[in-house]
């Protein structure tokens, strides 16, 4: 309750000039900072998840790059084999192991290709695992704002005598 006549904020006590929420955030902080170091060990753990999140996507990332390099570098020997197949069929020369060779390097390139799709495939499901969780929390979450909502918006199931109704 304000003073009738306006008092100087010198003349005021340090507890007077904090905000009624400062005040009970320091009664409830405790002495010696233990909110403080609650809420530190909460940031570092919350950053060390992080940074595992990020190293896992990075080595992710890299892993992806990888892969896409060398089915690059086989999609150019097999195109190459692919040419000297052709050239050894003109000249009628060497065929078989032109084939052979273009064989191999389709049977890499096909590999490769596999274990990409494999990892997409795998990496798709995670995705997907992960967005149905969020979705899930959101929904639940959702859903609960939803009834506090509507319990604090709709009338009570109360007559006007106090009776509820049945």
């Amino acid at each position: 309750m304000l003073p009738a006549t306006p008092v100087p904020i010198v003349a005021m006590h340090h507890w007077e000039r904090e905000l009624p929420q400062q005040h009970i955030a320091k009664a409830w902080a405790g002495s010696g900072g233990h909110q403080k170091k609650v809420e530190a060990r909460v940031a570092s753990d919350q950053d060390l998840k992080l940074s595992e999140l990020l190293r896992y996507y990075m080595l992710n990332i890299e892993a992806a790059k990888d892969l896409l390099l060398r089915r690059t570098k086989s999609l150019v020997e097999y195109e190459n084999s692919n040419k000297a197949l052709d050239k050894a069929r003109l000249k009628s020369k060497d065929v078989k192991q032109a084939e052979l060779q273009q064989q191999q390097c389709c049977q890499k390139f096909e590999k490769l290709s596999e274990s990409g799709k494999q990892g997409r495939d795998e990496w798709y499901s995670i995705l997907h695992h992960h967005f149905l969780l969020q979705m899930q929390y959101f929904n639940s979450l959702t859903l609960l704002v939803i009834i506090i909502a509507h319990r604090t918006i709709s009338p009570s199931n109360k007559c006007k005598n106090g009776k509820k109704k049945r």
